[in-house]
């Protein structure tokens, strides 16, 4: 047996309402951002997650640094580093 959810008409602007039950469980706020995500099966939607994307810019950082150590004083790569890696364990957690 198949599975029925809500159903809800796309708008002449291609606009879906996603129901209040949904955003509330899911915690989607207003100005949320959403990941739209084909698949073989239909579409995924979700919330997408900036944590992730942040952690990832805070090593390409990491990485940005150290690549231009001759330009920079070897204390302060390892100070800029320490510093990033210190910021990067805050979302990752």
């Amino acid at each position: 047996m198949r599975l029925r959810g809500i159903v809800r008409r796309i708008d002449h602007l291609g606009r879906l309402v996603l129901p209040k039950e949904i955003r509330k469980a899911y915690f989607i706020d207003k100005g949320d951002p959403m990941e739209i995500i084909p698949m073989e099966e239909g579409i995924l939607l979700r919330k997408h997650d900036t944590t992730e994307n942040f952690s990832l810019h805070m090593d390409y950082l990491v990485e940005l640094v150290q690549a231009n150590k001759d330009d920079i004083d070897e204390k302060k790569i390892e100070e800029i580093c320490q510093k990033l890696n210190e910021v990067k364990k805050v979302f990752d957690n």
